[in-house]
């Protein structure tokens, strides 16, 4: 007992530590210490928490997540992989461990551009999140985001519309208007309007976007300046078909 209560002590403590590396404090740093630092905690991780199968996925899982923030997407990659193979062994493929690393491989396959599989990952996870527990639990809600990203980046448009559209609906029956993912959300489906020439329907969503950059970031943070860019390109698109 005593060497579990450390090994989940010491989960918590390094979890505690790797979220709080975020894109937003990635961006425009030097990451080379950071992935250093990673790897070594990468590769220690089965040996620390060899005997606690459920703080080794955590710390896999998080380091997915940390990973992912540095833009090293074969290491986010291979991180969850490992996650899901030891929640499978431990807890089965219904899990909200085994479900969620399969979540963070879909992830990672679309920011490494494998689009058949990001597709077919997000697909399966999906179908299997929501049959196990519901449309709105937020592991159901981050493999909808995924999947309309994928299919902005695969220019489906209109199947991009209707994810986000039902995605910004379940955030808002639930009161959740203020949090990163229904900014990331609402930015999907005002790409997705604009991609549709709907203007005047992207126009208030892309407004709303980069007001709320702005508020969180600050003018000159980089998704700020995204932001500000998506409108500008909607104002060019209305100007040359006026």
């Amino acid at each position: 007992a005593e060497n579990a209560d450390r090994a989940e002590a010491t989960s918590e403590f390094f979890r505690t530590i790797l979220t709080g590396v975020s894109p937003e404090i990635a961006k425009g740093e030097d990451t080379t210490l950071l992935r250093a630092i990673l790897d070594k905690t990468a590769d220690r991780i089965d040996v620390e928490f060899g005997g606690q199968r459920r703080a080794a996925i955590e710390m896999h899982a998080t380091m997915s997540t940390a990973y992912h923030a540095i833009s090293e997407y074969e290491s986010a990659l291979e991180e969850a992989q490992r996650a899901r193979e030891l929640a499978l062994a431990e807890f089965g493929a219904e899990s909200e461990e085994a479900l969620g690393a399969l979540v963070q491989m879909g992830i990672a396959y679309s920011r490494l551009q494998q689009r058949e599989l990001a597709l077919s990952t997000f697909e399966e996870s999906g179908a299997e999140v929501e049959r196990v527990f519901g449309p709105r639990h937020p592991l159901a809600l981050r493999v909808e985001r995924g999947l309309g990203l994928r299919y902005l980046d695969e220019r489906q448009i209109g199947d991009a519309a209707r994810v986000f559209e039902r995605l910004l609906l379940r955030h808002r029956e639930g009161g959740d208007s203020a949090s990163e993912a229904y900014v990331v959300s609402l930015n999907g489906l005002g790409l997705a309007r604009l991609g549709q020439r709907d203007f005047a329907a992207a126009e208030p969503l892309l407004e709303e976007v980069l007001a709320a950059r702005e508020q969180a970031f600050g003018q000159d943070h980089p998704d700020s300046i995204t932001a500000l860019l998506n409108l500008g390109t909607l104002c060019k698109e209305v100007q040359e078909r006026a």
